[in-house]
């Protein structure tokens, strides 16, 4: 479990409360680089503004060493009205996905706040497309049809005093 530390930074961040982008987390989980391959679907975003530019964000893993995974990701840009596509290279060290490559905007490390692996994932990162505001995503395993997952995202989501409500939906 978290301590109320990590709690409050990151409600701080997520109300604009803080000075820089810096999301840590005091007691570190170990991440499972095999159990995050495949297909995430990212249908919330915070801060909101962030769905404005792009939406129908998703990441696929494959696995290519030990702590290793390249991710194929696309999304559309809203403000170019056009499908993006990049590779990256995600280092997972701890329980952070350390993103490199594809396109520098997203380069970041991202920190997993909670992930059951099968259905969903909540993580959060300083990307410097949006520094100093952290940028946070919810998302599922499925692309429709996914309210049992949303419900088991919602569960975790209330650690931090939140709720997918406080997210924009982006798909």
């Amino acid at each position: 479990m978290m301590s109320m530390l990590v709690v409050l930074l990151a409600v701080m961040c997520l109300l604009g409360g803080a000075q820089s982008c810096e999301l840590k987390t005091s007691k570190q989980d170990d991440l499972i680089p095999e159990r995050l391959v495949g297909a995430w679907y990212a249908f919330y975003t915070l801060p909101q503004h962030f769905s404005n530019r792009y939406s129908c964000y998703n990441a696929s893993y494959t696995l290519t060493s030990k702590n290793q995974l390249s991710a194929r990701n696309m999304y559309y840009d809203k403000r170019h009205q056009t499908i993006i596509k990049h590779n990256s290279e995600v280092t997972v060290k701890k329980n952070v996905l350390e993103w490199r490559g594809g396109r520098s905007e997203w380069n970041a490390d991202y920190y997993v706040f909670a992930t059951d692996y099968d259905n969903f994932i909540v993580l959060g990162g300083c990307s410097p497309e949006f520094n100093p505001s952290p940028l946070y995503w919810v998302a599922f395993r499925k692309q429709s049809d996914y309210s049992k997952e949303q419900q088991a995202a919602e569960d975790a989501l209330q650690t931090y005093n939140l709720s997918l409500r406080d997210f924009a939906k982006t798909c």
